[in-house]
Order: C-alpha cells, then structure tokens, then sequence
C-alpha cells in the first residue's frame, strides 16, 4: 500500500484521518504543523500529502510552495474548512489532486484518497511510458538518420549506377559512379530522358531501344532485372545490367523507377568470343578428318561429327542418344568396356584415358574396321563425359604390313645368298654320297648276279669251288669291306643333309609367311630358333648362338610373321656389331645369347651380343627412324625403329636397351601374355 502524511493542527484530526487510513492498508504519518510536515517530508518520501489550508505560521498554500512536491512522485489532497470557490482553484491550480471540506465523512476521505493514489499511479505509469516512447522514438529517430546517412554513403560510394527515374523517363537521381561512368555531370542528367542521353534508340544490331523502354514503363514487373546496350557521351556503347524497383501511389500508378546498373561489357564480349570459338569450333570439328564422338557419363552419343557419319556410315541423328558400344564395339570387348565404363563413371579415370590405342570398331553393316583411338576425360556438373577422337587406320595399316612384308623380302633378298650357301652345303655331300651310293650299287649289283648264277650249277664240287672263287674276286675287286662301311655312314649323311635342308626350307617358310592380319598364339621359341637357322649365314663367320629358351614358355598373342622381322633386325644387328670387334673371325668369334623367360604377365626375350656396345649419348635416339651408326650403304636406319613400333604400338609391348649391360649390347623385349590393346 501507499505511505502518507497528514497535516493539520488539530490533533484529533490527524488521528481521525490515520485511524481511517490504517485500516485500508495504508502507513500514515502526522505533523499537527506546516513545520513539522516539512521536517517527515525531509526525513522521508510519501506518496500522498493530506493537508489543512489554514495553519498558524505556514499556510497549506505555503507550505505547498516550500515542499516543491512533484506530482506524481508525491501529491497532494486539500482538507478544508474553507468553502470558498478560488480557495479551492488555487489549490487545483498549484497541483493538489483533491480539495474535501471540513467536515468530512469516512468515505468521501477514503474515495479522494483512492483516487488521488489511482492518479498517480497513473500519472507516473504514463510517465514511464513517455519516457519510454521518447527514448524509442529517439532511438528510431537516430537509426533512421544513421541509416538514412549509411544510404546515401552507399549510393553515393557504390560500385554501381544508380538512377531515380520518374514514370516519363526523365532522370531525377543519379549517384556519382553512374555520372563518372556515362562521363555526364549532375545538371546534364537531372531532367533529361534518358533515352538520348543513356540509352541509344537502337543497339549495335539494330534492335529498337525505343520499345524496349516504353516496355519497362508500362510493364514494370515483367523487366525486374533486364540487360542492354547504353551509350557514354563520348559516344562509346557499353552493356549493362540493369536490376529495376518499381514505386507505385496509393491508386497504383507507377511514380519512380529505382533501377542499379552494372557494366556487364566484358562479360557481352567474353560471350560474343566464346560464341565465335564455338562457331568456328564446330566448324573446325565438322570439318575434321577424324571422327570426334562425346559420351555422357550414361555411355550415350552425345556429339557426332560428320567425319564419324563417314567412317561408321550412322547419321549424327541416328547416333545421338545411343550407347555407345552397342554402335561401335564389337562383341569381344563387351566385358572389358562395362568394366571400364564403371571405372570411368565413377572417377574419370581408365586404362585408356589419356592415351592413343589400337583396336577394332565396327560400322553400320556389322564390318570390322582397325582404328586408332585418342580418349580424353571432361568433369561436368553431372558427372565425367568422354571425347573420343577416332580415325580410320585401316590403309595405314595396310601400308604398314606392306612396308614389313617389303623389308622381310628385302632381308629375304639379302640373305639368300647365305641362305644358298646354307643349303648348298647339305645338298652337295647329299649329291656326292648318292653318286657314291650309285657307284655302290652297280658293284653290289655284280656280286648279287653271282650269287644268282650259283642256282644253274650242278653237283659237282669243282664247279662250286670255281664259282665261289670268281665271287670272292669280286669282292675283292669292289672292295666290299669298305662299301659294307661307308654305304651306312653315306646314307647317314644324307638323311642328316636332307634334315638340314628341310629345317632350312621350313624356317623360311614360316618366316616369310605374310600372317593373317589377325593376332594369333605365337610360339617365341620356335620364332627364335627359325630366325637363327634363316641369318645363320650372317653371323656363323663371326658369332656362336647361345639359346637358353625356356621349355615352359607360354604362348603370346601376337602377329607372328612382324615379331619374326623384329627377331631378325635384332640378331642381324648383333651379328654386325661382333663382326666389328673381330671382322675376319681369325681371333675367336663373338657370342650371341638369346633368352627367353616368363616375367610375370609378360614373356621377355634378351638378345646380347658381344660387340662395341651403344654409345650412352646414342641410346635415346636409337629407335628413332633414320637414325644409324652404320657407314654408307650399310644401313637405313629403319630396323629399329620398325622393331620398336612392332612390339610398343601393335603390341603393348616394351623395347628395351639395358643400360647396364657391361661389354656389348642387350636389347630387351616384353611382350604381353594376354591379349592387350596396343597404345601410345
């Protein structure tokens, strides 16, 4: 409850009054004069004054003036005897909230004293909330300002164009950066249209600005955000982007434009090149000889070029949105390319990624074509996507194997001579023992007509020793002790002699073979040893073959007639670089040692001669075409390089020097067990 003090004179009626209060709830203090009141007014605060107007020394009227209460903190209620209209408007008017006369009842007391409590209970509430709502709005005040000042900092700092325009199209704002940009003072632009000033009547194209305008103005909600083309007063075009804020009245009408501008000409003119660059890219792969292909990350067409139409025979509309092996790959490689298309989709990665391989693809007609492909992996947004490039190899393939056919007839040529020799050998101790065994014969022949003629004779004992005498002078006179030895050494000879020849005619005859085209399970022991037997005549005056072939070797998948031609430059090469060290094979002969082994997935073969060796400068370009160590007329520098395209690009394989391999030199060859495409 509330505490008050009571003022007046008369003692009794103080007494009255706080009997009354105390039993509201109420604590009351009593002064019996204006002096004393002042005193519990000094000692403590009251929320309500009771006081008497007429009082010995201080009046109520003055003592209200020396008490300086200040409603609402602390008010004041008047008990008077006095009934006296302007008695009772001084006292409202210095701020009392009640003036009762004397005497009073109980309740009219206690109905002034509840309502003077009630007033200012809420006097000082509404105070508060005053107070409050100045400090809110003063708040809001200084927000608004600041705000107001951030604004126009913003505007006035902007990167960008800012322009107020009114609903007729004149400039009524603009910010500094868009007046620096357009290159216009302020009072060049305020009022004027900016169609003339800002905006051409037409873009570069012809397009009409005029209509795009009125557009924006009568449809405001349609060009939120819109670009085009704008002029500088010096008359230099520039395109902007423009983001558009209608302001509409209260009957909807449009009032303003609040429109920012940003300069979006280096990005028009990045656009307009990459248009250019796609224009003359799909020319240039249009136009391309080789056919380019890009799959999505599900395996289906998405790009086909015209040079794929012509090497496959599909139209790009028929291609379009197919997979991609279901078109082109044929029904042995199903399995690899599933496996390889789910490798690829996940991670862009792939045996074939990045590099150029050989393999067969197949047209519309179900016919097989080689083909060398070039595979690249592009990430997009939803996923990687390949670009294939694919060209058609087949006369180059055909050249090829006419090039390696020419130079096995060529090395055929040049051997023969040896290659003569070589069976000439054989074949004149097989004619000399047949002209032995033909001699022999004639003289067995006169010995079995003898032993004929011993059926005509009679009984008698001189007969038969006569006979059996002229039988043993024929013995004697063919020396049959000797045919009865050297009749099965001949005969020996010439089955050896023809052995030798049949072997010979045999190497020949697979290593000559032009092949099938078509890779097959090749024996590389047996195309060692043919090669050998073929240039036997090349390195038997200065060389000893070594062969250590393993007995468990596996077959390899290969074209067997071009690893013959690699066998040969190689043993060849060998057998001229021992003939260096020792040129007449007086002092020795050098050593050619060939091996074969299976190293893991691969079958390696080491040819090592005995001879100079390599150069270490020479060895990077060894493989290069052209390239030799040999004088003139000795060598076209083809062999290797040749060799190394056999096994690298139709293989997969790998041709090696050893780089430590001491005396001499050793060229090292790997050859894939499985079947596996070749690639650079």
């Amino acid at each position: 409850m509330s505490n008050i003090l009571v003022i007046d004179d008369k003692l009794d009626v103080c007494l009255l009054l706080k009997t009354m209060l105390v039993k509201e709830g109420h604590t009351v203090s009593i002064a019996e004069s204006a002096v004393q009141g002042l005193e519990q007014l000094s000692l403590s605060k009251f929320d309500l004054i009771l006081l008497d107007i007429k009082m010995p020394e201080i009046d109520g009227f003055r003592f209200l003036e020396m008490a300086r209460i200040s409603p609402p903190e602390t008010v004041a209620v008047v008990i008077s005897g006095i009934n006296d209209p302007e008695t009772a408007r001084r006292a409202l008017d210095m701020g009392v909230y009640g003036y009762v006369l004397k005497p009073f009842v109980r309740n009219e007391i206690l109905i002034n004293v509840a309502n003077a409590l009630s007033r200012r209970q809420l006097e000082i509430e509404n105070a508060r909330y005053q107070y409050e709502l100045e400090e809110l709005v003063q708040e809001k005040v200084d927000a608004l300002t600041q705000s107001e000042k951030r604004y126009r900092n913003l505007v006035e700092m902007a990167n960008s164009i800012i322009l107020r325009v009114d609903a007729e199209g004149r400039v009524r704002f603009v910010n500094r950066f868009g007046q620096a940009f357009f290159q216009f003072d302020e009072q060049e632009l305020i009022g004027k249209h900016i169609l003339g000033t800002i905006v051409p009547k037409a873009d570069s194209k012809g397009g009409d600005l005029t209509a795009m305008l009125k557009e924006v103005f009568e449809r405001p909600e349609d060009y939120k955000v819109n670009e085009n083309e704008n002029v500088k007063k010096d008359g230099t075009r520039v395109w902007v982007s423009w983001t558009n804020k209608p302001i509409f009245d209260h009957k909807g009408n449009l009032v303003e434009l609040l429109t920012i501008g940003n300069d979006i000409t280096a990005r028009i003119q990045a656009l307009e090149k990459l248009r250019e660059s796609e224009r003359i890219l799909k020319s240039i792969t249009m136009a391309a000889q080789d056919a380019i292909i890009m799959v999505d990350t599900d395996g289906l067409v998405s790009f086909w070029n015209r040079a794929a139409e012509e090497i496959f025979g599909y139209k790009a509309k028929e291609a379009l949105g197919w997979d991609v092996h279901d078109l082109l790959a044929p029904e042995t490689y199903a399995e690899k390319y599933l496996k390889g298309r789910r490798i690829f989709k996940n991670s862009g990665a792939g045996k074939a990624i990045g590099r150029t391989i050989e393999l067969r693809a197949k047209k519309n007609d179900g016919a097989e074509l080689p083909v060398e492909l070039s595979l690249s992996a592009i990430r997009e947004k939803n996923g990687w996507h390949a670009v294939a490039l694919v060209r058609d190899i087949s006369e180059r393939i055909r050249l090829e194997a006419q090039l390696i056919q020419a130079q096995k007839l060529e090395s055929i040529g040049q051997l023969a001579a040896g290659i003569a020799h070589e069976i000439n050998t054989p074949v004149q101790y097989i004619t000399d023992n047949a002209t032995f065994l033909k001699e022999a014969f004639a003289d067995i022949l006169k010995l079995v007509s003898g032993c004929k003629m011993m059926k005509t004779l009679g009984p008698g004992r001189e007969s038969w020793e006569s006979h059996i005498a002229s039988l043993e002078e024929v013995a004697s006179e063919i020396d049959l002790p000797y045919l009865e030895e050297e009749i099965p050494l001949s005969l020996e000879q010439s089955l050896e002699g023809l052995s030798r020849v049949t072997q010979i005619v045999r190497a020949m005859k697979e290593f000559s073979h032009p092949g099938l085209g078509e890779k097959t399970a090749v024996d590389i022991n047996r195309s060692i040893e043919n090669t050998v037997t073929v240039c036997r005549n090349e390195w038997k005056y200065t060389s000893e073959v070594v062969l250590d072939l393993s007995p468990d070797l596996p077959p390899v998948m290969g074209l067997s007639n071009e690893i013959n031609q690699v066998l040969l430059n190689i043993v060849v090469n060998s057998a001229q670089a021992n003939a260096e060290m020792i040129p007449d094979g007086t002092e020795g002969k050098g050593t050619i040692t060939i091996t074969s082994r299976s190293v893991g997935d691969q079958v390696e073969i080491r040819i090592k001669d005995t001879g100079p060796g390599i150069k270490p400068e020479l060895r990077h370009r060894i493989f290069d075409p052209f390239f030799t160590t040999k004088g003139v007329g000795r060598g076209t520098g083809q062999g290797l390089a040749i060799a190394r395209s056999v096994i690298v690009d139709k293989h997969g394989g790998a041709l090696e020097i050893d780089p430590d391999s001491g005396a001499g030199a050793v060229f090292i060859i790997r050859l894939p067990l499985g079947e596996k495409e070749a690639g650079r």
